[in-house]
């Protein structure tokens, strides 16, 4: 009797940057991942309403919105999936916890992107499982006043 090969989890990579993009997907792939690429807000919704994904990266800024906008309309439309926000702008502690709280974020990576430390959040995302249940709650209760600025993300 043969043992069946793991299935690969899939993780979805929206990021406007083709380089920066390419070299995560690479990356991510000889780790024994399978990955969908994404470079705009339209193509990342459509990726995940196409498919199943087991963990989502996106950037902070893209052409036609906010990596918040993609991160917003898949926590509305009922995926509990890890996310890792990506960001070269993106410093702020308040910032931080709407993030993590609001929009159950599980990991926030500063580029330039290191492959070692983007590996270790991916794996710790995907073994932790996400904090979903919280967050798709407070996306309807976000009644605190704080909003993150998209500016410099």
């Amino acid at each position: 009797m043969h043992a069946s090969a793991p299935i690969a989890r899939t993780i979805l990579v929206v990021e406007d940057d083709r380089t920066t993009r390419l070299l995560v997907a690479t990356y991510l792939a000889q780790a024994g991942y399978q990955v969908l690429e994404a470079g705009r807000v339209r193509e990342g919704v459509a990726a995940f309403e196409d498919r199943s994904i087991d963990l989502m990266i996106v950037d902070g800024l893209l052409p036609d919105g906010t990596g918040m906008e993609v991160i917003r309309t898949f926590r509305e439309r009922g995926h509990s999936a890890p996310i890792i926000f990506v960001s070269a702008f993106f410093k702020a502690r308040q910032g931080h916890e709407v993030l993590s709280q609001q929009l159950g974020v599980s990991g926030i990576l500063e580029k330039p992107l290191d492959p070692d430390r983007l590996l270790a959040e991916v794996q710790k995302a995907l073994l932790s499982g996400s904090k979903t249940a919280d967050a798709t709650q407070n996306l309807g209760n976000a009644s605190s006043g704080v909003s993150l600025p998209t500016a410099g993300i």
